[in-house]
């Protein structure tokens, strides 16, 4: 059903959502809980989705976006070798933020995130990770993007 606009900012707690997937119709069939998905005004710009991939990382590392030069979509891959805050911004050439990919605490592993830029024009543009361990050691890394429409 239905149920309304919803109105915030997509940093508001309340912009956050949980859907659950059940197997069956039985109140102990298995079920599958989706928690902390972003409500915003249009899906352009948005993570479209985040692959985890097996094995644990050994480092700290952030890859070239593949394709690149791409248009409209791209795959942005990062490993952390433990449980940290993990960010994954990008920005124009200005240095404006244009897209804000992963604001969230992830266990160690390789991670996959497809970029959606069809609402960017052409150009350079720079995506930025920052990683905080459970230590409080920090690690960034940039690496520069280009879309061509």
């Amino acid at each position: 059903p239905y149920v309304g606009p919803v109105t915030g900012t997509v940093n508001d707690a309340s912009n956050l959502a949980r859907f659950a997937l059940r197997q069956g119709t039985a109140s102990s069939s298995p079920t599958l809980n989706i928690d902390g998905i972003k409500v915003g005004k249009s899906w352009a710009g948005l993570t479209t989705s985040i692959k985890v991939e097996s094995g644990i990382a050994e480092n700290f590392s952030l890859s070239q976006n593949y394709p690149n030069p791409f248009n409209p979509t791209t795959n942005i891959k990062f490993s952390i070798p433990s449980q940290g805050l993990v960010t994954l911004k990008v920005y124009n050439t200005l240095g404006k933020e244009v897209s804000g990919l992963v604001n969230n605490t992830l266990n160690a592993g390789t991670y996959e995130v497809n970029f959606n830029a069809s609402n960017l024009s052409s150009g350079i543009y720079y995506y930025k990770i920052n990683f905080t361990n459970i230590e409080g050691k920090n690690f960034s890394d940039t690496k520069k993007l280009m879309l061509v429409k």
